[in-house]
């Protein structure tokens, strides 16, 4: 099996069901059933050409009793609690953020690769009471892969992220560097809350800290991960003097600098 889905499969826990969203080939879904991973395994897909491929592979591997093939539209065809966990991934982060906003109390763990912008991912489980538990990054053919192991903490509804939200994802940040490892996980509410009784400053550095978190990782920036500075420093030198680029470079130095 591929790297990246090798990663897929490591990063999952142990569940009595998972389902696979885009599907595509149903490679994944059949390595955690026949790896004892997951007993049961739904796998999903917009499009009925994969989800027949996947049919023929589920049924070459002996597994059509344990892997069931719906067509679906993201979680739409999946009912809350019928999944124990869901695997995302190969698509972009825009519509990864918006299939998790849908029906973000549909399992308990996600499991995700977004192909772009992964911001707006980490933004998204932020505001749907998800916590961020573990985080990978590596480099394939001069592009690099993010993953994502997220656990739902609370049973809030999906807060939509708002302009204010979207602007900061976009690269919008405040001066000034912050130690990630300090960093608390709690909800957006939470952090209202806390900067009501907080001073300016205060709130500006944990806004920013939320920012490079939700860029370049928590756990990637935490656990001064060495994938991440490689492209971090590749950043720098691909954008350095581009003006339009200067907000992002800022975020960019300042998840350098958490991570010395």
């Amino acid at each position: 099996m591929k790297e990246r889905l090798q990663i897929l499969a490591d990063m999952v826990s142990e569940v009595r069901c998972i389902a696979d969203i885009g599907t595509d080939h149903g490679f994944l879904p059949i390595e955690l059933v026949r790896t004892g991973k997951a007993h049961f395994a739904i796998a999903m897909d917009i499009a009925s050409g994969p989800l027949e491929r996947a049919k023929a592979h589920i049924c070459d591997a002996g597994l059509s009793d344990r892997i069931e093939c719906r067509l679906s539209d993201g979680f739409d065809k999946l009912d809350p609690q019928e999944a124990d966990t869901a695997v995302i991934a190969g698509m972009g982060g825009d519509l990864m953020a918006d299939i998790i906003s849908r029906k973000p109390d549909v399992v308990r763990e996600l499991i995700l690769s977004p192909h772009s912008h992964p911001e707006k991912v980490r933004a998204v489980l932020r505001t749907c009471g998800y916590l961020i538990r573990e985080e990978r990054m590596i480099a394939d053919d001069n592009k690099y892969y993010v993953f994502i192991k997220a656990v739902r903490s609370s049973d809030r509804s999906c807060d939509r992220v708002t302009d204010g939200s979207d602007e900061r994802a976009g690269g919008r940040s405040d001066d000034g560097t912050t130690d990630i490892a300090e960093v608390d996980h709690s909800t957006g509410h939470d952090r209202q809350l806390r900067h009501a009784h907080s001073s300016t400053e205060e709130v500006l550095a944990d806004e920013a800290v939320q920012i490079i978190e939700d860029h370049f990782g928590p756990q990637l920036i935490k656990n001064k991960d060495r994938i991440l500075q490689q492209y971090l420093l590749k950043e720098i030198e691909k954008f350095h003097g581009i003006e339009q680029k200067k907000e992002y470079l800022s975020i960019v130095e300042m998840a350098l600098t958490a991570m010395r």
